[in-house]
């Protein structure tokens, strides 16, 4: 009788354990680096484009820039590739990342059963960005300043998945804010250095 019962517990164990194994976990999602190819390049009158980096990511809270799937240093770089050609001679324009930041906050929700009742933000996001451009040529110089910034809120209850692609359209969303604002300001402040 023992081993009847014995045999029982195991197989059941057994079918547990196949059961899982069967489980599909939930298929990550691909955060492709955005491009900005789409739109002509911004031609400048210089021999080299140099791209540095004069932010320094904290890494500890409340900054999380160096956790998110998508980082705001990473695609300001890919933006000058993607949108910056040296056309010139002579010079230098430098595009400096001075800031690229995402900080995590954590927000007060409602409890008791008004909370239970309703899905609120947990946790809000906030990405900066700044980027300082500086064009040198031996017969004058210029430079302008460009900052932008956005957030957004993740319900509670969000699943990890879907915390990070929250996170990837915020910084998404504020590097296509920069592209118009980089734009406008080469035409505009450093337009003398801009080739037609």
């Amino acid at each position: 009788m023992r081993l009847s019962y014995a045999k029982a517990v195991l197989a059941t164990a057994a079918a547990i354990g196949l059961a899982a194994a069967c489980t599909t976990p939930p298929v990550s999602p691909e955060f492709p680096m955005p491009r900005y190819t789409e739109q002509p390049a911004i031609k400048l009158e210089v021999a080299e484009i140099r791209v540095e980096q004069s932010y320094e990511p904290p890494l500890e809270k409340p900054n999380v820039e160096h956790l998110v799937p998508l980082r705001p240093a990473d695609v300001a770089r890919q933006w000058v590739k993607d949108r910056l050609r040296a056309v010139g001679e002579r010079g230098t324009a430098t595009v400096d990342i001075v800031r690229a930041s995402m900080t995590e906050e954590s927000l007060k929700t409602e409890g008791g059963v008004s909370g239970f009742l309703t899905t609120e933000p947990e946790t809000r996001y906030t990405a900066k960005m700044e980027l300082a451009v500086a064009v040198e040529r031996p017969d004058e110089s210029g430079s302008a300043r460009v900052r932008g910034a956005r957030g957004t809120g993740v319900l509670e209850g969000a699943s990890i998945n879907e915390r990070e692609t929250v996170v990837y359209e915020l910084v998404k969303s504020l590097m296509d804010d920069m592209d118009g604002q980089m734009e406008e300001t080469l035409n505009g402040a450093l337009g003398r250095f801009v080739a037609e």
